[in-house]
C-alpha cells in the first residue's frame, strides 16, 4: 500500500476514495477494540481535532472545486 497520508495524519484529499476510508475506519475500529493497550498507537495514528477540522475544510473544497468543473463543462457541452 502505497502512503497517502499527510505529515499530520491525515489522508491527502486528493488521494481520499471510499476504500482508503474504510481501511482507516477499520483500523481505528481495530485499535479501539484492543482497549488500553494500543492507546498509545491509536493517538499516534489519528490527528488532532483542529488538523482533523482543517482536513474536512480542504476535503470539501477540493470536491466543491471538481463539482464546480463538472458542473461548468456540462453547461459548455450544451451551449
Amino acid at each position: 500500500m502505497t502512503c497517502v497520508c499527510a505529515a499530520r495524519n491525515v489522508m491527502v484529499a486528493e488521494k481520499l476514495s471510499c476504500e482508503s476510508t474504510v481501511y482507516w475506519h477499520s483500523l481505528c475500529q481495530h485499535l479501539r477494540s484492543l482497549g488500553t493497550e494500543a492507546d498509545e498507537f491509536l493517538d499516534k495514528v489519528l490527528p488532532t481535532g483542529i488538523v482533523y477540522a482543517k482536513f474536512l475544510r480542504r476535503s470539501v473544497n477540493v470536491m466543491v472545486t471538481a463539482a464546480e468543473r463538472n458542473r461548468l463543462r456540462r453547461l459548455m457541452c450544451c451551449n
